[in-house]
């Protein structure tokens, strides 16, 4: 394992899910410090707990644009700097759901984690990247299902499909402003192969990548 994150922080929403419990170990792994946040408390110090002080947990409700800023406030604090910014978005019914049975609540509660939380984290990660003034790297991970659709999943690759275009819009709009800072996405695939392509797009060796989706588990990746 490379050392490519030595002195540099990361944050990683939803972090006591799958996929950020592996994002969290690729990141800590290969030398990031690392702000962990979810809304189970216990889950995300108990994971912060096997890294020692590299990584630290706290809370965050992702449908809460007070919340976010608390967090990104307590990653700045803690560390000094945020260099690396991932939002999880894979949040999905309970039960595969066809869209003529699915009502307005359902749908909503889905993609108001996944949209409008990838949405409150773009904006106070981007602002607080631009104010410390290093430049970093976002990276939006969410499910493949936008590319083809999936019955009974119409919420997530609803949700899914706007991040990836929500994304491309942050990663024009920071390329415009020349403030350093790059924006890109990962869709689908197992933990593993996840963790290494956000961990690939986080890193200078994707210094010229923004814009860009990487398909995990499907598009070859730096290990």
């Amino acid at each position: 394992m490379t050392n490519r994150f030595a002195g540099k922080t990361a944050f990683v929403a939803d972090a006591a899910s799958v996929l950020g419990r592996a994002i969290v170990a690729r990141l800590a792994d290969e030398g990031a410090n690392v702000m962990a946040a979810d809304g189970d408390g216990a889950a995300v110090r108990a994971l912060a707990d096997q890294f020692g002080q590299s990584v630290q947990a706290c809370a965050l409700t992702v449908t809460d644009p007070a919340s976010w800023a608390a967090a990104i406030e307590a990653t700045a604090d803690a560390f000094g700097r945020l260099d690396v910014f991932v939002t999880i978005s894979t949040n999905d019914y309970a039960a595969p759901k066809l869209i003529a049975e699915t009502s307005l609540a359902e749908f909503r509660a889905v993609t108001a984690h996944n949209l409008d939380g990838a949405l409150y984290g773009l904006q106070t990660g981007i602002l607080k990247m631009r104010a410390l003034g290093n430049g970093g790297a976002v990276v939006l991970v969410s499910s493949a299902a936008c590319e083809t659709g999936k019955a009974g999943h119409g919420a997530l690759a609803a949700s899914s499909h706007g991040i990836t275009l929500m994304m491309k819009s942050a990663a024009l709009a920071c390329t415009d402003a020349k403030d350093g800072i790059r924006v890109n996405a990962v869709q689908g695939g197992d933990a593993a192969s996840v963790a290494a392509a956000v961990a690939f797009l986080a890193s200078n060796q994707a210094s010229y990548v923004t814009g860009q989706v990487i398909a995990a588990g499907n598009t070859p990746v730096a290990a």
